[in-house]
Formats: structure tokens, sequence, C-alpha cells
């Protein structure tokens, strides 16, 4: 998005160092035990550099979980016995 304009170049380095691509999200997932986690959240997504549906769908197919991409308002039970 820097190279289409989209972004200020200014934002670059902040970026490269703050925010977590897909692969390595996925990465870290996968390095945890994740028996006993129920659902997924990605939190802090960008509207214009993310596409929720898409990343959503791939951190399931790697983890095996419910995977939502954060907004506001959302409310998710975080209780390890729903119900």
């Amino acid at each position: 998005n820097i190279l289409n304009g989209i972004e200020h170049p200014s934002k670059r380095e902040r970026l490269l160092t703050s925010h977590m691509e897909l692969q390595t999200t996925q990465a870290v997932l996968m390095a945890q035990d994740l028996s006993n986690v129920q659902n997924i959240v990605l939190i802090h997504l960008s509207d214009r550099n993310s596409d929720e549906i898409l990343f959503a769908n791939q951190v399931s197919a790697v983890t095996g979980k419910p995977v939502k991409g954060a907004y506001g308002g959302l409310e998710i039970n975080v209780s390890k016995h729903p119900f």
C-alpha cells in the first residue's frame, strides 16, 4: 500500500516492526498448545491492509479452531465451559 500511495511512506518502519504478518501469526499460533482453545480472535486488523475473511479462513485452516476478526461491540464468551 505504500508503493501504491495508499499509506504514507513515513509509516513503513512502524508497520514493519510493530505489525504481524499473517504467516507469522499462523506460525506463532502453531507453536502453541491449542488443545484448550475454543476460539481465536484476530485483533487490530487494518481496514486497508488486511482481508478479515481470508485471514480468519487461513488461521482456521492451520489451527482447526473457529476464528473471528474483532470489531467494535463484538462479545465472545471466554468461559472454559460455555452455556
